[in-house]
C-alpha cells in the first residue's frame, strides 16, 4: 500500500497561528497585513509566493453608484433652495431613502463620508479650473456648484475694468 500524502489546504484570509504548515505559505509582513484577503497556497515556486504576498486593495463593501451621487446632490440642492440650509446627514438620509437609493442599508455615517468625498472632489475640480474629462464629472460639478457655491472662486476682476472704462466714456459724453 502506498503512503498517503497530506492534501494541501487552501484558505482565504490571514494565516492562523494554530496551523504552522499554512503560515509558511505566506510572507508575514506587518505592512498591509489587515488589508484584503490573501490566498494561501501550498506551492513553493517563487512566482506563487510573490503573488500570494502581494498587497491587495481593501475590499469595497458597498460603493455608491453614480445615480446615488446625483440623488444626494440633487436633494441637497433642493433643500438649500427651499429651506436655505443644508440638511445634516440624518435628515439627508431620510430624504434619500424616500427618493430611493440603489445602495442597501446606508447609515448616516456613510452619507456623511460620501458628502465629505463629494465636497473634496468638487474642491479639487474648482482648484484645477473645472471638471476634466467625463460627462458624469461635469454633471456632478454642475450640481455641486448649487450645493457649495462658497467654494467657487469670486468673480474675476477683469469684468469690472471694462465697465469702468465704459462708464468713463459715458460720463465724458454727459459733460
Amino acid at each position: 500500500m502506498a503512503p498517503t500524502l497530506p492534501r494541501p489546504s487552501f484558505t482565504l484570509g490571514p494565516p492562523s497561528s494554530s496551523s504552522s504548515s499554512s503560515s509558511s505559505a505566506t510572507s508575514s509582513s506587518s505592512k498591509g497585513s489587515n488589508r484584503g484577503p490573501r490566498a494561501l497556497t501550498s506551492s513553493s515556486s517563487d512566482e506563487d509566493q510573490e503573488a500570494a504576498s502581494r498587497e491587495r486593495p481593501a475590499p469595497c463593501n458597498q460603493c455608491w453608484s453614480f445615480r446615488d451621487e446625483v440623488k444626494i446632490l440633487t436633494v441637497l440642492a433642493a433643500e438649500l433652495r427651499d429651506a436655505g440650509v443644508r440638511p445634516g446627514p440624518s435628515a439627508l438620509l431620510d430624504a434619500l431613502l424616500l427618493a430611493g437609493l440603489s445602495r442597501k442599508n446606508p447609515k448616516a455615517a456613510d452619507v456623511a463620508k460620501k458628502l465629505y468625498g463629494l465636497r473634496e472632489k468638487f474642491r479639487r475640480a474648482v482648484a484645477s479650473g473645472g471638471p476634466q474629462g467625463r460627462p458624469r464629472d461635469r454633471q456632478l460639478y454642475e450640481l455641486s456648484k448649487e450645493v457649495w457655491p462658497e467654494l467657487l472662486p469670486p468673480p474675476s476682476s477683469p469684468s469690472p475694468v471694462p465697465t469702468s472704462s465704459s462708464s468713463s466714456s459715458s460720463s465724458a459724453g454727459t459733460e
